[in-house]
């Protein structure tokens, strides 16, 4: 009887834990594709009313889930490193309850989500280019160097 009520605890907290957790609701994206300039920048506050493209992802969920388990390992860098005039990237997140976030990534090179600062590699590229339409057009990847490719060698 004892196992079974420490088991019964142990589920029930793991249930109100998840209950608690608010859920995503949807992701919208705004975003300026390479091609615009990049000499004019664009405020972090404007980006929502002035980027072009508009789009809903589909798997917001999975998305916010995974990009909150990659920055839980990674370190962050200081906030004073963000170029708040030159957002590329908004992603308004969308909770259950009405709650919001924003993650904006500024010129290709950081990543400020809940007021921490990241530095954008080609680990957290690669997973914001799977959610994003004509991933292309918006967020290269570098090419991984070798040897072979490196002049002089």
């Amino acid at each position: 009887m004892k196992k079974f009520s420490l088991v019964l605890v142990a589920c029930l907290s793991a249930w109100s834990a998840r209950a608690q957790a608010p859920r995503v609701r949807s992701v919208r994206l705004n975003a300026y594709p390479l091609s615009s300039s990049t000499l004019i920048g664009v405020d972090s506050a404007d980006i929502q009313q002035s980027a072009p493209t508009k789009v809903t992802l589909k798997q917001g969920q999975v998305f916010v889930r995974r990009l909150d388990e990659m920055l839980a390992a990674k370190d962050s860098i200081p906030v004073g490193r963000f170029k708040s005039r030159f957002v590329r990237f908004r992603f308004n997140v969308f909770y259950q309850g009405g709650t919001t976030r924003a993650i904006y990534v500024a010129q290709g090179s950081t990543l400020l989500s809940r007021g921490r600062l990241y530095r954008l590699d080609n680990e957290l590229k690669t997973l914001l280019r799977a959610f994003i339409p004509n991933p292309n057009e918006y967020l290269p990847v570098r090419a991984p160097r070798n040897e072979a490719t490196q002049p002089g060698r």
